[in-house]
């Protein structure tokens, strides 16, 4: 939990990295047609976070954009679905197959947020509903670890959303890795419907 409130400093990648060199994740075709639209995936490390970068085919709600009343009321935002959740698993010759404490999950959503505005006509506030975004991160048992939201900011240490693009930093100590670590890290669909193969993940160089 002390990595979700005090997260590192930047690492390399994001001081200096570019999303151009990292591949992304391959589609599960035999469950997906070529023209199915779904969320593409990339991701990579450096010594201080885990970087995932989800990319749709439209440009997304922005943190703090308001919320059509007709929207709210059916309970969305004008977003397209989340992306899948997914399961970290570090592998490596210092990792005990059997140790699944280092495994964590994280999902990230939109969500609608509420807040007061000043309403001209009655002369008195109103609510107003508006976009916001959350990270959650969970251990394999189920347990939250922490979880992180979006308001009026675009960016933030570990959750930006901007133009097609959701971007989440996983702090690497959560995982139980050190900065000079050789473990290897996968992700996998956290659901039972794999719409997104493996995904083995590249350091950072």
């Amino acid at each position: 939990m002390i990595y979700g409130l005090l997260p590192p400093d930047p690492g390399s990648f994001a001081r200096s990295g570019s999303w151009r060199r990292v591949p992304y994740a391959s589609p599960n075709l035999q469950i997906l047609g070529k023209k199915d639209v779904i969320w593409k995936m990339q991701a990579t490390f450096d010594e201080a976070f885990l970087y995932v970068r989800y990319e749709w085919a439209a440009e997304l709600p922005a943190p703090g954009a308001r919320v059509k009343p007709e929207l709210a009321d059916a309970g969305r935002t004008g977003g397209p679905p989340p992306p899948p959740p997914m399961r970290i698993k570090v592998t490596g010759a210092d990792v005990d197959p059997s140790d699944t404490q280092r495994e964590l999950t994280f999902s990230v959503s939109d969500v609608l947020s509420t807040r007061g505005a000043f309403d001209g006509q009655a002369k008195g506030a109103s609510k107003g509903f508006f976009v916001g975004y959350s990270l959650y991160v969970k251990k394999a048992s189920g347990e939250d670890v922490f979880d992180y939201s979006l308001g009026n900011d675009s960016s933030g240490h570990l959750l930006a959303v901007q133009d097609r693009f959701i971007e989440v930093r996983i702090p690497l100590g959560g995982l139980g890795i050190g900065e000079r670590t050789q473990s290897k890290l996968q992700l996998e669909e956290a659901d039972a419907v794999l719409r997104i193969l493996p995904y083995t993940v590249e350091r950072f160089r």
